[in-house]
């Protein structure tokens, strides 16, 4: 993990309060390269975007890593929303989410598409929304009364599914306890 950012993270971790059910949401673009994920920051030097895939690890964040630093906190339960499709610019042949790490208990992810799969920013080509599709249908179910995490999650890749994009969301989750978010 590049200094500065394994600095502001272990930051954002440590400000966790004890006993408390931690949501993050991750918007970036990432890369699985031999079977690692990783997230690439929004400040990722153009040059190492355009560059070979060692640049651009260089910027970029081991997703394992990265979950690793925040499940060690002390939270009671983690939610990670991660929004990046996973391919590898540098390797036509690798594309979509390759493999998931062992998670600790309490932990929870949903991945805006499911593994080998991109996630699409918009609907249609004249699609004017800002938000992907995948946002957009989150929000929506997030706004509604409290609901475990799980069935957030199925609502949300059915209703992604049904916009004929064929895109699924995909959950993967370590808890013994439900996950129930709340609107705030």
């Amino acid at each position: 993990m590049p200094a500065n950012s394994k600095h502001i993270s272990k930051k954002f971790a440590d400000s966790f309060e004890r006993d408390s059910t931690v949501v993050v949401y991750v918007a970036s673009h990432g890369l699985s390269v031999d079977g690692v994920q990783y997230i690439a920051p929004v400040d990722v030097s153009e040059s190492a975007s355009k560059g070979n895939v060692d640049d651009m690890l260089v910027s970029s964040i081991n997703f394992d890593e990265y979950m690793e630093l925040l499940s060690n906190q002390q939270a009671k339960q983690l939610v990670v929303i991660f929004d990046s499709c996973q391919n590898n610019p540098f390797k036509k042949h690798t594309r979509g989410l390759q493999r998931v790490a062992e998670t600790k208990p309490a932990v929870a992810i949903l991945y805006s598409a499911s593994p080998g799969a991109c996630p699409f920013e918009s609907i249609t080509g004249v699609d004017t929304t800002p938000n992907s599709p995948f946002v957009r249908i989150l929000a929506e179910e997030l706004r509604k009364s409290a609901a475990p995490l799980s069935k957030i999650s199925n609502k949300v890749r059915a209703e992604l599914y049904a916009t004929g994009l064929q895109q699924q969301s995909w959950y993967h989750e370590s808890s013994s306890e439900e996950i129930i978010l709340h609107p705030r």
